[in-house]
């Protein structure tokens, strides 16, 4: 959604200053210069260059030739830093991203990481919270596979998973003989994967939120939920946790990690905000991995009861 806003903010500032060229040359009705300066700023700062100079307009009022250059300036310095800024896996993360007799793991695009056992029962896709890089989540992800489920770990544009919500709708065609889908994810992640399985219900059969919660409504779903968060968790806003509880299904399971916090469900270090975890990291990712393993399995077998 991001993109689609910055490449049409970025056509309209370039077309209006045709059109003003234009309208100026045959000297008709003019295009405000707080329109085309404003429509710059609002992020359209690379069309209004491209519109100086293909159309030679403006190029001899100061204000114009420093502050489009000025603003386009910025946005790249800000873009710089923003990407720059993530929580970053740890070395140890790395270790969990290597093949074994029992578990393939492949790398596809370097956009998604997939970890496939020999006979996966059932498939689950994983979106990261935000700025965190995606191969943080390997560890968790690792105990799930060996589990018997075939995992997938979504790279997201600048690492914000709202810039591809539906990335999971294609990445199941990578795996072959899964039977049931499961979307995960993480703060934001859980966020945009409730709202993907929301929208695309027919292709999941649950979701499964840590430290999240679901903006979309799911009442009504035939989706499975299963939300689990640790009680020393400094970065979930609990406020809109509970208040989004009611989009969930009367059936949603909820777990609760006793000593767990918001940044051990990946391994990236700590987080701004959070609290200090009463429990290791290893032991918050197992507790995790094992509510992901009974609520599947779950979800499965009420699924085979209903025929679905």
């Amino acid at each position: 959604m991001l993109y689609i806003y910055f490449i049409g903010i970025n056509l309209l500032t370039f077309l209006l200053f045709g059109l003003d060229k234009y309208q100026a040359v045959r000297h008709g009705f003019r295009v405000p210069e707080r329109v085309l300066l404003g429509t710059s700023a609002l992020g359209g700062a690379l069309g209004g260059l491209l519109g100086m100079l293909l159309f030679h307009h403006k190029t001899k009022k100061a204000k114009f030739r420093i502050w489009i250059p000025s603003l386009l300036a910025a946005y790249f310095v800000f873009l710089l830093i923003f990407v720059g800024f993530r929580y970053r896996a740890r070395p140890e993360a790395f270790k969990s991203l290597q093949s074994d007799k029992d578990i393939s793991v492949s790398y596809v695009t370097n956009n998604l990481i997939m970890m496939t056992p020999q006979q996966p029962k059932a498939g689950i896709i994983l979106y990261p919270g935000a700025l965190v890089q995606f191969e943080a989540y390997g560890p968790l992800m690792r105990k799930c596979a060996k589990r018997g489920y075939a995992c997938a770990i979504v790279r997201m544009p600048l690492n914000l998973a709202f810039l591809n919500g539906d990335a999971a709708v294609k990445i199941k065609n990578y795996f072959t003989g899964v039977p049931h889908w499961f979307i995960a994810g993480h703060s934001l992640g859980g966020v945009i994967a409730a709202s993907c399985a929301g929208s695309h219900p027919e292709g999941f059969d649950g979701v499964i939120m840590l430290a999240s919660y679901s903006v979309k409504d799911l009442r009504n779903s035939s989706l499975g939920v299963l939300s689990v968060y640790g009680s020393r968790d400094g970065v979930l806003n609990m406020e809109k946790y509970h208040k989004y509880k009611s989009n969930l299904p009367a059936s949603m399971k909820e777990y609760i990690i006793e000593g767990g916090n918001h940044a051990f469900f990946g391994d990236y270090g700590s987080q701004a905000g959070d609290l200090e975890a009463l429990i290791s990291r290893e032991e918050q990712m197992e507790q995790t991995a094992i509510q992901m393993d009974m609520f599947i399995e779950q979800t499965v077998e009420q699924l085979a009861h209903t025929g679905e």
